[in-house]
């Protein structure tokens, strides 16, 4: 009777620890298919990306070999360069430098000169965070409308950041050159001037807006006045400097007589 029980004790051990090892086995397996499911799915990811990635550098590089990943400020195209009365912005961006595509960055560099002013912007796909690296740079700007307006100035090497879409303006408050570098998180981020975009508007519109100010006869004239596009230069500021700014017109004379 001892031995029976024994052995079937023994059996049911067996048994137990047979469904317990199956159960094991199961689980490792179900585990390692799970992992081998992952590590598939990354791999199959990785390998998209590298085949991209290695056909994206390949076709750069055949148009210029290494210098095809080298963008040379002081030498840029000439599309590149956003030229002013008192300065210029150089802007590396997809269409200047193609080895941006598909990297999520792209940079500026603004050479401001004494009171130069690059003129009210904004970039419709990117933030931008400068780093002035000579001079002074005062900075201010919105986000929207009914919004604070933000101001700082900036010494060698302090920063700031304007995010997406902000309205912003950058200006050399002082008598000598400046410079800073502007980098974005877009390849392609788009620059908006804010006034020759508004005076582009129907003539109605624009005459609405501005409340009767300017007449419909004096509207061409004042179109004529307002920058395009780049770095202006302050007047004040170069009254301040003893610096002879370029001969303009007279806002006043274009305004209707009262």
């Amino acid at each position: 009777m001892k031995s029976t029980l024994t052995s079937t004790l023994t059996i049911a051990v067996a048994a137990v620890a047979s469904l317990a090892n199956g159960a094991a086995v199961q689980k490792a397996s179900a585990d390692n298919n799970s992992t081998n499911a992952v590590n598939a799915t990354e791999l199959v990811e990785q390998e998209i990306i590298a085949v991209d990635q290695v056909s994206r550098i390949e076709t750069v590089a055949n148009s210029a070999g290494n210098s095809s990943f080298v963008f040379d400020f002081l030498n840029a195209p000439e599309a590149a360069v956003v030229a002013g009365d008192a300065g210029n912005i150089t802007t590396a961006v997809v269409s200047s430098f193609p080895a941006l595509e598909g990297t999520g960055a792209a940079m500026f560099l603004f050479q401001l000169g004494p009171c130069g002013m690059v003129l009210p912007h904004s970039h419709p796909r990117a933030s931008e965070f400068i780093v002035v690296t000579e001079g002074k740079i005062s900075t201010q700007f919105l986000t929207e409308t009914g919004s604070d307006v933000f101001s700082n100035t900036l010494k060698q090497y302090q920063s700031t950041i304007f995010p997406v879409g902000s309205l912003h303006v950058e200006l050399n408050p002082t008598c000598e050159p400046a410079k800073f570098i502007g980098a974005f998180d877009n390849p392609d981020p788009g620059t908006f001037f804010v006034a020759p975009g508004f005076f582009s508007l129907e003539e109605q519109v624009v005459l609405t807006q501005l409340g009767g100010a300017v007449s419909g006869a004096d509207l061409s004239s004042f179109k004529k006045a307002i920058p395009p596009a780049g770095v202006v230069a302050i007047e004040q500021c170069l009254k301040n400097c003893n610096i002879t700014a370029n001969a303009k017109r007279d806002i006043l004379d274009m305004l209707p007589a009262k």
